[in-house]
């Protein structure tokens, strides 16, 4: 009879159509889901691992149990490595799984790795790790890599204890001037850096501040609010560099709107440019329509950068003549065409337009057939074919393409469906054309494409279609597979659904779909 087990105990296996010879094992090792797959046929996989298949185990964050029963207790008590090389600690010290495993071993790994500077770079970026630094800071102060700390998103907790932050300030000055500036210019990055700073600079502390640091605050996600608190003096250093950055930044555009009045003065085209791809920016365009226009004008970049905001279609639908006209203009090129293919939110204006584009791409043919007659017109319209290739790798554009297939389809070549095969949304799209694809323009790349996309409902489609799709698989298609964490399914799912079936369901149809309750049923009927 089928028992469960606790969930732990149920591991992920190797789907049964997949020839596990010709996966790429350095490449396995990387797989999360792989581990129990390369524990169990360890015999086998153990002596072809290389030091890249390390390296990827070292990363590996699911590998750690693992790569505890495998590394050799020897080489915790000497110098020269033996199972793993040196350089690859620094995967390890950086797993954001690894600390136990590091507490575990501290007193020998920490003697080891004393004047190994690669081990305390993982360790300082590692994102667990503040707690395990913290706890044996005094011991391990002097091999503190301040630079990767700084960027550390939890190391705020190390920086905010003050004979911390002093000892930063400290080997700080021991540094060249640009060296110094390097290391604050990773904590103005950090969003959670930004309170301590913020009090060392009102307590009239020695903060690094110059105009790359200032482009590092306005690159921070989380720097509205200081950056107000401090405007008066950061626009003392600011310049056209900085304020382009602050009209890029969609997560602190709350600036430029408080500040319009006074930023205005100092825009330049670049500024107006980074304003047109930013998605936060478009109501502030639109307030602002009339004033930018009449200032900068309509430059081929800015409506460029318009055309691949995700935010702007309702301004370009509304400004669609506009636009139109640089369409046209782009017929042979197709730079805008490639640009709003590759929007997430133009097939709604596709959908408004849908006659213009095929117009549009009717009189491309025509033309460049014209202008080159004597040129193989597959060349020619390589450039003008680019405009679908990146409408079939937008994941919003599946259903416009499932709509219009049959006038898009003329256009649509093999290059088109690597993009289609590459997007995670298309796969029931591709399953319902498998047909046509097979019979006119499957190739390897389009199976690579398969191979590589990480949705749990592409290994069905695999197996449905495996012995069409085996004979084509190369060596670069096994390399995506190798990685994919799909190939490898999970136990727990697949025993719950045959205890569903041979405990649950029976169990319902002896009791409660039993003859004698059929009058419970009646209205349904």
């Amino acid at each position: 009879m089928l028992k469960l087990k606790p969930i732990k105990q149920y591991k992920y296996n190797l789907v049964s159509f997949i020839d596990e010879e010709n996966l790429n094992i350095e490449l396995l090792c990387s797989n999360p889901r792989a581990i129990h797959f390369i524990e169990k046929n360890w015999d086998k996989i153990g002596p072809k691992i290389n030091n890249i298949g390390w390296l990827c185990l070292c990363k590996n964050t699911n590998a750690i149990s693992f790569l505890e029963k495998h590394i050799s207790h020897n080489y915790l008590k000497h110098t020269r490595p033996h199972t793993i090389l040196s350089h690859n600690w620094w995967s390890i010290s950086e797993n954001p799984q690894a600390i136990p495993f590091l507490e575990k071993n501290w007193d020998q790994i920490q003697h080891i790795f004393r004047d190994n500077k690669s081990f305390w770079y993982g360790l300082c970026s590692n994102l667990n790790a503040i707690p395990l630094i913290n706890k044996h800071y005094d011991k391990i102060r002097t091999k503190i890599e301040w630079y990767f700390l700084g960027f550390n998103p939890n190391a705020s907790e190390i920086f905010k204890i003050p004979s911390h932050w002093e000892d930063f300030i400290n080997y700080n000055e021991q540094k060249c001037l640009s060296q110094q500036l390097h290391h604050w210019k990773q904590l103005y990055k950090n969003p959670d850096m930004l309170a301590i700073l913020d009090d060392k600079w009102s307590s009239n502390c020695d903060i690094k501040m110059d105009n790359e640091c200032l482009k590092s605050l306005f690159r921070n996600v989380n720097a509205t609010w200081i950056i107000n608190k401090h405007w008066t003096q950061l626009t003392r250093q600011m310049d056209n560099d900085c304020l382009k950055i602050l009209c890029y930044n969609s997560n602190i555009f709350e600036v430029l709107e408080t500040h319009w009045d006074e930023l205005y003065q100092m825009l330049d085209i670049d500024c107006f440019e980074y304003l047109c791809s930013n998605p936060k920016a478009v109501g502030l365009l639109e307030k602002h329509w009339v004033q930018l226009t009449n200032t900068f004008g309509w430059d081929d970049e800015s409506w460029l950068k318009l055309c691949g905001n995700p935010n702007a279609i309702e301004l370009l639908e509304k400004h669609w003549d506009i636009l139109w006209r640089f369409l046209e203009d782009d017929i042979c090129e197709c730079i805008f065409w490639k640009k709003l293919c590759s929007n997430t939110n133009a097939h709604i204006l596709f959908e408004s337009h849908w006659e213009y584009i095929i117009n549009l791409n009717i009189r491309a043919t025509t033309l460049l057939h014209a202008t080159y007659p004597n040129a193989n017109i597959n060349n020619l319209l390589f450039v003008h074919k680019k405009r679908w290739y990146c409408l079939c790798s937008n994941i919003n554009n599946i259903g416009f393409i499932e709509t219009h297939w049959t006038k898009i389809s003329q256009y649509i070549d093999n290059d088109c469906f690597v993009k289609l095969c590459q997007n995670p949304n298309a796969i029931s799209f591709v399953e319902k054309h498998w047909d046509e694809i097979h019979s006119n323009i499957l190739k390897t790349d389009v199976i690579s494409s398969l191979c590589y996309v990480y949705v749990s409902n592409t290994i069905p489609f695999l197996k449905k279609h495996w012995t069409q799709i085996n004979p084509l698989l190369d060596k670069h298609c096994w390399n995506n597979l190798s990685i994919n964490p799909n190939i490898f399914e999970d136990e727990y799912i697949s025993v719950c659904k045959s205890y569903f079936r041979e405990k649950i369901t029976e169990e319902i149809m002896q009791v409660v779909w039993h003859p004698r309750n059929i009058h419970k049923f009646e209205y349904l009927l």
